[in-house]
């Protein structure tokens, strides 16, 4: 207890006093500490959130936030809300970039980004946005490069297959299909077959 009463005081140099006395004595221990970094990252959250009611455009507050998320917190709706924040107001002339720019942003935050955000639709069952991320990331990656990464293109169409497949539109995913095959060339039609099984395999795990 002694050890929650100090993380909702913000008093984090004690805990790992507390810790190192406890951890051998108390049979509670290890559920005592998961809820003690459960209210550290909890008052984390907190002091992120107050810095942007200021400053809503304080970047780095918001990454560290949705980091927060991704690693600790798991809330997809507060994912959301902050990734498409960031995706909309960080760099929001990124499309007048030069191709060495655009590639720069997308390095340092905007892939990052842009993967939490079409993972916290596709867990909310927001698979029509989702394509919409998935197409709007695939532009801008495509347009940084001369030579775009045909492996990572194909991973995002890859997961804009998926989302077609959840959502049960079997028209729109065979005008899908027609579009993939117009662009990426195949010997054989196995290929394609292959592709498309073992993408509907890792909707169904929820690897998107």
């Amino acid at each position: 207890m002694l050890g929650l009463i100090c993380v909702k005081n913000a008093k984090y140099e004690e805990i790992e006093s507390h810790f190192k006395k406890n951890q051998n004595t108390d049979p509670d221990f290890h559920n005592t500490r998961m809820s003690l970094i459960r209210l550290y990252y909890e008052e984390a959250e907190s002091y992120f959130k107050k810095a942007l009611n200021i400053d809503p455009d304080f970047h780095s507050a918001r990454m560290s936030l949705i980091r927060l998320y991704d690693k600790h917190l798991q809330n997809d709706q507060e994912m959301e809300i902050n990734c498409e924040y960031m995706i909309t107001h960080r760099d929001s002339d990124k499309d007048t970039y030069s191709m060495k720019k655009k590639l720069s942003i997308i390095l340092d935050w905007y892939a990052f980004v842009y993967s939490r955000l079409k993972e916290a639709l596709a867990r909310q069952g927001k698979y029509e946005r989702a394509i919409e991320v998935c197409e709007e990331y695939i532009r801008f990656d495509t347009s940084s490069s001369k030579q775009p990464n045909p492996v990572e293109v194909i991973n995002e169409y890859g997961s804009i297959y998926k989302f077609y497949y959840l959502m049960k539109d079997k028209e729109k995913l065979e005008k899908f299909k027609e579009r993939y095959k117009s662009i990426y060339f195949y010997e054989t039609e196995q290929e394609l077959e292959h592709d498309y099984k073992l993408w509907e395999k890792w909707a169904d795990e929820g690897i998107f």
